[in-house]
């Protein structure tokens, strides 16, 4: 971790710091999870309206928004004090859901829930998350794009294969699997494809356009 990574190529050499990748990663603000009333899991969760679910609904959006449903169904389901997600739980806060995005108070973009006026995600800190919520298909593809723009930007130029790691300590996540080596190579093949960043040569960089 205090050793330099190094590229090499027949023309370019190009240098990145760990130690200034870790104090990026240090300086972002870290993710918050919401907390909840305990009334949620009083009476039981499906015994509230819809408006009360709601209300909960936006409350974790506005705080932890873009989220997934299935983190939003867990946040909800820990402040109830359950256990186990079950079929009834998912619908229960899922139609709650419904009902603050019916309402305006949330949007969606496929399975991420996101604060109605909320236009560009925060990059957010994500190590001390639980294990459960350390799932990269958890993030919202506009929150990795940033974290690939943030690495590719800091290491001036960069081949992919060695900002992964980069981008996967950006994300909260300590361990490179090969799953999660090659899910993070697609997310920089999908931000080269909407020109968050581009490739020159055999080198990513920041898009200056």
């Amino acid at each position: 971790l205090e050793q330099d990574v190094e590229e090499h190529t027949d023309e370019t050499h190009v240098t990145v710091n760990r130690e200034e990748t870790e104090e990026i990663k240090s300086s972002l603000p870290p993710y918050q999870i919401t907390k909840l009333p305990s009334k949620v899991g009083k009476p039981e969760l499906h015994l509230h309206s819809f408006a009360e679910l709601g209300g909960w609904v936006t409350d974790v959006v506005k705080t932890e928004g873009p989220i997934h449903l299935e983190e939003l169904i867990r946040r909800i389901a820990d402040a109830a004090g359950l256990s186990k997600v079950t079929s009834r739980v998912k619908y229960t806060v899922t139609q709650g859901a419904q009902y603050a995005k019916d309402n305006g108070f949330i949007k969606d973009n496929g399975e991420f829930l996101w604060p109605a006026d909320m236009e560009t995600p925060v990059l957010r800190d994500r190590s001390a998350l639980p294990a459960a919520s350390k799932k990269i298909e958890l993030i919202a593809p506009e929150e990795i794009d940033l974290a690939i723009q943030k690495v590719v930007e800091d290491a001036i130029g960069i081949q992919p294969a060695a900002a992964v790691p980069f981008i996967a300590k950006t994300l909260g996540f300590s361990r490179v699997t090969e799953d999660l080596k090659n899910d993070i190579l697609h997310f920089i093949d999908l931000s080269l494809a909407k020109k968050s960043i581009v490739l020159d040569g055999d080198f990513l960089k920041k898009n200056e356009d």
